[in-house]
Order: structure tokens, then sequence, then C-alpha cells
């Protein structure tokens, strides 16, 4: 059974023009809680259009010494 932790972050304002893909500071961002290891499981809109997002990775589990795995 995996642990899990989780992560809510907002994303800068999207930018679909297309020249702006695929390097938009948004996908910017997740590309980098990605290579953390973080997966994105939802996302939403709230005030003032702003996108947040939902993310989730498993937890490293604590070996007998204390160390993380």
């Amino acid at each position: 059974m995996n642990n899990w932790e989780y992560r809510i972050t907002s994303l800068p304002a999207l930018e679909l023009s297309p020249s702006a893909l695929p390097a938009g500071a948004a996908v910017e961002r997740l590309n980098a809680h990605g290579g953390q290891g973080w997966e994105v499981v939802g996302m939403t809109t709230v005030a003032n259009n702003e996108c947040v997002v939902l993310m989730k990775r498993p937890v490293a589990q604590v070996r007998s010494s204390g160390g993380r795995v």
C-alpha cells in the first residue's frame, strides 16, 4: 500500500498563444514539480481565473535506521 503526500499550488496566468507553448511559465512550473516526483491529480480555477493544482507523490518509506528510502 502506498502512502501519499499532497501539495496544492497555483499556476501563473496561462499563456495560450501558440508561440508560448510548450514553454509557458505554467508549463515550466509543472515540469519543475514533475521533476521532484509530483503528479497532477486535479486542477480547478478560483477567483480571478487563477488555476490551482492538486499534486501527489509517494511518501518515502523510513528505514529502521532512520534513513529515508
